[in-house]
């Protein structure tokens, strides 16, 4: 019962975070309607995402403010850079084989760059790994940790393959910011795999292969350095 607690205010900060987002959106139709719009599907489809990056412009500074959040140099950033892109490359070509080919969102794609690879793995880091993997180690084991830690981000998305990913993902994110306890590693891990996944539209047998052989070769290097000791 207690480890239930302990869970349950450890996830707060994420749940928070996710009804706050739900309240910015339908406040921002509110606001649109009062223009004499009341279509909600085209605010949905058209102006939604700006509402939740400027939010999350906002909060990502209000996190980090509030939990005193470092971001520390990294010395291993080209190796890390390599890790989410063959991780992503390869994880994606698995996916598009599965589904011929993936739902394209008409977004700017600056704006959705901003988004998924600037300001949303900055946001998803602190909640995740430097909030909840941080308090959910208190009273775990390090693999237990990472493994909760993985699922319930995983959960956050839709989709059974995307949640596949995700935990795949955080799996991997858990593991490099514990390693450390580097919030900057992991973001740039999670910055890469998401910038590859915005340009990946169709299967590719090459890219397949040479993704996997770059992912083998890159966690080899990260094990001789990066992991060593």
């Amino acid at each position: 019962m207690e480890c239930i607690k302990k869970l349950l205010l450890s996830i707060m900060p994420i749940i928070k975070y996710m009804v706050l987002n739900y309240v910015v959106i339908f406040l921002g139709y509110f606001i649109y309607s009062l223009f004499g719009n009341n279509d909600m599907v085209e605010y949905i489809n058209n102006y939604s995402i700006y509402v939740v990056l400027i939010f999350n412009i906002i909060y990502l500074f209000v996190l980090i403010k509030k939990y005193r959040v470092h971001f520390s140099k990294s010395k291993n950033i080209f190796e890390l850079l390599l890790l989410g892109v063959s991780f992503s490359l390869f994880c994606n070509m698995i996916i598009l084989n599965i589904n011929s080919s993936k739902d394209v969102v008409e977004v700017n794609k600056i704006i959705l760059i901003i988004s998924s690879v600037i300001v949303g793995p900055f946001i998803e880091e602190i909640l995740f790994r430097y909030i909840l993997l941080g308090n959910l180690k208190k009273f775990n084991s390090k693999i237990i940790s990472i493994i909760l830690g993985s699922l319930i981000f995983s959960l956050m998305h839709n989709g059974i393959i995307n949640i596949v990913y995700t935990f795949l993902l955080g799996l991997i994110l858990g593991v490099i910011y514990l390693k450390k306890g580097k919030i900057t590693d992991s973001i740039i891990v999670h910055s890469a795999a998401n910038f590859v996944s915005i340009f990946l539209t169709g299967f590719n047998n090459y890219i397949l292969l040479l993704s996997f052989i770059l992912l083998v070769e890159v966690v080899c290097i990260l094990k001789r350095s990066y992991f060593k000791g």
